[in-house]
């Protein structure tokens, strides 16, 4: 199976679809047509510069760039019709749809034009704060390990089609999502897992797909950068529950007070999961080590013994949800917790990085103060001597979780060497100075702005018996600056850098 990296064309081009206009617009509830509208499609098309002759142009008015001023290019380019929020100036022979919202407007014509695939597919979608990736890779090898056929598309990566791509965002846009279902589909899934974040349920990203199940794991204080307040990015997540029927599922999560909101906003029938009280499914922790969980999983009734062999308490509950999904799928207790036994995790999750040294080192995706937190925790009890931690905070992201980061830091780990982790815009330094803020013991951490060195310095202070933790990037195999992208991984920059010590 081939990986494909963003920037290249990844995913596998469908049979050539054409499709009249009048049937792509159907869903739309347009304010004004103009010029004739009776003509073929042959695709659909957000971004100026990808439009191919006869394709429809929907102009998206971002935060940053107003769609419509790129209008005459996708006409130039071969657009015979556009879709846009205001008339625009363009040849009689165009047709111009306008609408009220046109970011919901491209999912629905991009589903109709591929003639409505999540309608073919169980579509199971996972939404919350941390352990969306692990619970639909999760979800994705429990039903291809009991006889079906499922997709899943991640933070990591997507995989569909017999194609595995590095994935540039959680979420595609609708366009590309619309057109993976319709790939995953036409190649026989019967089922796709797949992440929704938040961002994607305020664009409409997912308005037109058809979930089968929504699954919530866990709330916590993320990207309030763009969603401003902890209750619009909760009430962003509930749009995923709003939109089942009640034919459909919520998985929710007992533990976490945000799932009684979330089930008084749903229609659809409700399975909980909990590790505390009693719930539809819930587990019993036997035995918790640095190779694996052990555990009496139970629902309907039945007990099975799982062995998961993935370290971290939190992946009790990311079993759960995923066995719950699992279950309205049709599988048993028994076939489900035989499958999470040769579950072999996720890369950059609690990664366990080989090396011939006397200490561990783990890098883990965690960049938000409750994962970093339940990683810390997870990793504390296994730690003989000291736990070193290296992180640092996004740039052009939630300012407010910066202080917050290195409070949680200096609670579980003996070290924090503080540094940079996709800047972006920002000044590093500017950054570093906000996080370290929150620190109240100037022993306790160190600052290296070069994320490089502060890894080589993490393992060159790192003794027998530590244990050393490379937290925020996790799969990511890039570095933003403000002026240019670097190729940066932490697990290279690990091995490399235990190469060259013991060389």
């Amino acid at each position: 199976m081939k990986t494909l990296t963003a920037g290249q064309k990844y995913f596998r081009t469908p049979v050539r679809e054409v499709q009249r206009l009048s049937a792509v617009i159907s869903r739309l509830e347009p304010l004004l047509l103009l010029n004739s509208w009776d003509r073929e499609i042959t695709g659909v098309a957000c971004d100026s510069r990808c439009v191919e002759y006869g394709n429809l142009f929907v102009a998206i008015r971002g935060l940053r760039v107003d769609g419509s001023h790129f209008a005459s290019d996708a006409v130039r380019r071969g657009a015979v019709a556009v879709i846009s929020e205001k008339t625009l100036r363009l040849p009689d022979s165009v047709a111009q749809i306008v609408v009220t919202d046109a970011r919901k407007a491209t999912a629905f014509a991009a589903d109709a034009f591929y003639r409505f695939p999540s309608r073919k597919v169980k579509v199971l979608g996972v939404t919350g704060t941390t352990g969306k990736t692990t619970t639909v890779y999760m979800i994705h090898h429990i039903l291809n390990a009991c006889g079906k056929i499922a997709d899943m598309f991640t933070t990591v990566k997507y995989q569909f089609a017999g194609e595995s791509v590095l994935a540039p965002q959680t979420t595609p846009d609708p366009i590309t999502l619309t057109r993976m279902i319709s790939g995953s589909s036409n190649s026989g899934a019967e089922y796709i897992a797949m992440e929704v974040s938040s961002h994607a349920l305020c664009q409409g990203r997912v308005e037109a797909t058809r979930f089968h199940c929504a699954v919530f794991t866990n709330l916590a204080s993320d990207h309030l950068d763009y969603h401003i307040t902890p209750e619009e990015y909760r009430d962003a997540k509930a749009n995923l529950f709003q939109k089942l029927s009640p034919t459909d599922w919520a998985i929710l999560n007992a533990d976490d007070p945000a799932s009684k909101y979330y089930a008084e906003r749903t229609r659809a029938k409700i399975t909980k999961y909990s590790t505390k009280d009693s719930a539809d499914v819930t587990a019993r922790v036997l035995d918790s080590t640095v190779n694996g969980l052990m555990f009496d999983l139970t629902a309907n009734g039945a007990s099975v013994r799982v062995a998961l062999p993935v370290m971290g308490l939190h992946n009790v509950q990311n079993a759960l949800a995923a066995t719950s999904a699992c279950l309205v799928c049709g599988l048993s207790i028994t076939e489900i917790g035989s499958a999470l036994s040769s579950f072999a995790g996720v890369p950059g999750r609690l990664q366990r990085i080989e090396t011939s040294c006397d200490f561990s080192v783990f890098v883990d995706y965690a960049h938000t103060e409750s994962a970093l937190a339940a990683v810390l925790a997870n990793l504390r009890p296994f730690t003989e001597s000291r736990l070193i931690v290296v992180f640092g905070c996004g740039g052009d992201r939630d300012r407010t979780k910066r202080p917050e980061m290195a409070r949680v830091a200096e609670r579980f780990a003996d070290l924090c060497i503080v540094t940079s982790d996709n800047p972006r815009s920002e000044e590093p330094q500017a950054i570093i100075r906000e996080i370290v803020a929150g620190f109240a013991n100037k022993e306790k951490y160190l600052v290296e702005e070069d994320r490089r060195k502060a890894i080589r310095l993490s393992l060159s202070l790192a003794k027998k018996g530590d244990m050393v933790l490379i937290a925020g990037k996790g799969h990511e195999n890039y570095q933003i600056f403000a002026d240019r992208t670097e190729h940066f991984d932490d697990c290279e920059v690990v091995r490399d850098s235990i190469s060259e010590r013991n060389a």
